[in-house]
């Protein structure tokens, strides 16, 4: 009996022991495959974080760029050089992306083309003149009904639904020019015009120009000449003008065609004899003036006009100018009108405005 009772114990023992080292075998198998499970996990994971990164890099590469588009009339021409560095240089303070683009010659009709063109890429802010309001108005006005702010430089569009216009007061500039008329022939003489007719800004000008002379001089305008703003066609017209209005004794040129003008005075044989006071800063207008060909040229500061620009549309569009009073009412935070004024560019003072 005793021993039959300690088989029985012993074999209990035994089946007990077996279970337990049974028991820990599977254990540690589980924990083996959890970790072995775990493991792949953990290096897929390692695995994973570059794609991730480069999937950032990737997308931050492929987001459309903030663009602000400057479009034209006669791109071509020097004149907007100075421009062309106002964008570029607050485009890169800002990070952003400045283009210029438009016709080469004059050609509203293509202007208006390529800002709707330009337009249907959705830019940030485009950047436009405003020189044939009949071609221009309508498409800046379909730009803004779209959402797209648009600025006029240069030459203003104020008919149209344009925010803001940076550049000359053209008329003020023609009294100007006006004032700079009157000392050079001491109240007293006759004037020509060399001009680009159809041209809001030029228009303008000539109507201070004339305005002031009127009111204030016994100086009179006897003849006006179609430049095309052009260089080449200015010295034809300018000389045609000359010999068929000898009594004339200045000339004046409405746009940047100065150069022409000085061509005409020195192919009449005329320096000296008929003065000249003409608008914008080309290298051969500026030669004319220090040459004594041209009495004065009138600079614009037309850096001005697109640096502002950019920096303006930049902060409407990031609502920088939001707390102004009235803006949660529908108020547009932007001037209506900057007036960037202008320089009589003379013998004195025109070494200055030459480019490095």
């Amino acid at each position: 009996m005793k021993k039959s009772l300690l088989w029985i114990v012993v074999l209990v023992l035994s089946i007990s022991m077996v279970a337990a080292f049974s028991f820990a075998g599977c254990k540690a198998k589980a924990a083996a495959a959890e970790k072995e499970a775990v493991a792949p996990a953990e290096e897929e994971a390692v695995e994973e974080a570059p794609a991730e990164e480069v999937a950032e890099e990737v997308v931050a590469e492929e987001a459309p760029a903030e663009r602000y588009v400057f479009i034209s009339i006669v791109s071509a021409h020097p004149f907007w050089i100075d421009a062309q560095e106002g964008g570029r240089d607050a485009a890169e303070q800002l990070g952003v992306t400045f283009e210029y683009t438009g016709p080469a010659e004059l050609d509203f009709a293509a202007q208006a083309a390529t800002f709707e063109q330009v337009m249907a890429t959705n830019p940030a802010g485009l950047i436009t003149t405003g020189h044939n309001p009949d071609a221009m108005v309508p498409v800046i006005n379909k730009a803004i009904d779209k959402g797209i702010p648009v600025f006029t430089v240069d030459t203003d569009a104020p008919t149209s639904k344009r925010l803001t216009y940076i550049g000359t007061n053209n008329y003020n500039a023609g009294i100007f020019m006006g004032k700079l008329v009157e000392s050079i022939l001491g109240g007293e003489g006759s004037i020509g015009i060399s001009t680009q007719p159809g041209q809001f800004n030029l228009e303008e000008r000539i109507r201070g120009l004339e305005d002031y002379l009127a009111e204030n001089t016994n100086i009179k305008v006897v003849a006006t000449a179609d430049n095309k703003s052009d260089d080449s066609v200015a010295m034809d017209a300018t000389v045609a003008m000359i010999q068929s209005h000898p009594e004339i004794n200045l000339v004046t040129s409405m746009n940047a065609t100065g150069a022409g003008v000085a061509a005409a005075i020195k192919q009449t044989g005329k320096v000296g004899e008929v003065h000249a006071v003409v608008f914008d800063v080309t290298e051969p207008i500026l030669n004319g003036v220090k040459d004594g060909t041209l009495d004065a040229t009138i600079a614009q500061r037309t850096y001005l006009f697109t640096y502002l620009a950019v920096k303006l549309l930049y902060d409407y569009n990031h609502g920088n100018m939001n707390n102004m009073v009235g803006v949660a009412q529908g108020v547009i935070p932007l001037p209506n009108i900057i007036d960037t004024g202008v320089i009589a560019v003379t013998k004195d003072n025109v070494d200055a405005y030459f480019r490095e």
